[in-house]
């Protein structure tokens, strides 16, 4: 079922003898019986499985004749592409997916979060949020300061992103002073006219 009739009527001639009060009742109809067979399907709390249920496809389109097929109430290929991102991203995001805010043409895939499901469904809509980036920077910029608030220690917070640095510094030094002193230590036995373990007379 299509949200835009107006443009859905002309496609198909057995609407055309409906008046729009029952089509919209048709229409209505047709949502509320998907939304109660999801409702009903998930009071039983499977673990495992749920319904999530999609009765309708919205089309925001500034030009949505170019979604169908000419004189045929069916989509074309940028018809399929826009009901793909639109799915997509609904079952992503979750219902509170408005396309109305941005062109969908426009609009990018939504990337699912590792912590979360892949599809938004009633039971872990709760607990995993989709927002924007836009929307996370907003929320931190209001977000209060808590009266526990950590100071931040800048020394540390410098010794932690040179802490690479400082190890290969003290890498290299302890490097240069095993050669060096290797480097005496070995000048000094080749000085020596006697072994150390050769014996000596007397001793």
């Amino acid at each position: 079922m299509i949200y835009i009739l107006q443009h859905f009527r002309p496609r198909c001639p057995c609407l055309s003898k409906i008046p729009d009060t029952r089509l919209r009742q048709i229409q209505r109809k047709w949502r509320d019986g998907f939304l109660e067979l999801e409702e009903e399907f998930n009071k039983r709390e499977y673990t495992s499985f749920e319904v999530l249920t999609l009765p309708l496809l919205q089309i925001t389109s500034r030009y949505p004749e170019q979604l169908f097929l000419a004189e045929r109430p069916l989509l074309n290929r940028r018809g399929h592409a826009y009901a793909a991102k639109w799915l997509w991203n609904r079952l992503i995001s979750g219902p509170r997916y408005n396309v109305s805010k941005v062109m969908l043409s426009e609009e990018s895939y939504y990337c699912p979060s590792l912590k979360c499901p892949y599809f938004r469904t009633s039971r872990n809509l709760q607990h995993c949020i989709t927002m924007t980036i836009s929307e996370y920077q907003r929320m931190y910029a209001t977000t209060p300061a808590t009266d526990n608030a950590v100071t931040i220690n800048y020394r540390i917070l410098r010794l932690v992103d040179h802490l690479g640095w400082y190890i290969g510094v003290i890498i290299f030094l302890c490097t240069v002073s095993v050669f060096s002193l290797g480097t005496v230590f070995y000048c000094h036995g080749l000085k020596q006219t006697k072994g150390r373990f050769e014996n000596v007379p007397g001793v």
